[in-house]
């Protein structure tokens, strides 16, 4: 499970960071009309990965890890086992994460629709601003997720 978390971190570092900070963002805050958008119309393409990550944003926060950590090798096998899933919902509870995960799902949605409007060959500069706000605010969302890696100790 920790490969898990570890992955959902690389994963979603790549999409945020290198993809959709570096990248999209980039080219919609230099965007004029009647330009080409090749890496929006690229990111559209790979949706499909942010839907993937933001579905699994739940299991790869499992705090129930945090059990399998040092600090709880004095518990029992037994023990370790029955506070799992009280450590996971607290921390999901705690940290809002199902709720966070649901509304980056929608404002996801609309990104898209966003970035379709944007491709366009209609588009205009209100267009291509809408979009570079809704994806700054996925971006800023996805930054704001919990980060399994410093909350559970983890190490790649």
């Amino acid at each position: 499970m920790a490969s898990n978390a570890i992955e959902w971190t690389r994963h979603r570092a790549r999409l945020n960071h290198d993809v959709l900070c570096n990248m999209v963002l980039v080219e919609l805050a230099a965007a004029r009309p009647g330009r080409e958008l090749p890496r929006l119309s690229q990111w559209l393409d790979g949706i499909g990965d942010y839907r993937a990550l933001f579905r699994a944003t739940t299991a790869a926060l499992d705090a129930g890890l945090l059990l399998d950590r040092p600090l709880f090798a004095c518990w029992t096998a037994e023990m370790r086992q029955v506070f799992k899933p009280v450590f996971r919902e607290l921390y999901l509870r705690d940290h809002q994460v199902r709720e966070c995960a649901g509304r980056l799902l929608a404002l996801l949605a609309e990104c898209e629709v966003a970035a379709r409007a944007a491709l366009a060959e209609d588009a205009d500069s209100a267009a291509l601003q809408r979009a570079e706000i809704l994806l700054r605010e996925l971006s800023n969302g996805i930054a704001q997720l919990p980060d399994p890696m410093a909350d559970f100790g983890l190490r790649a």
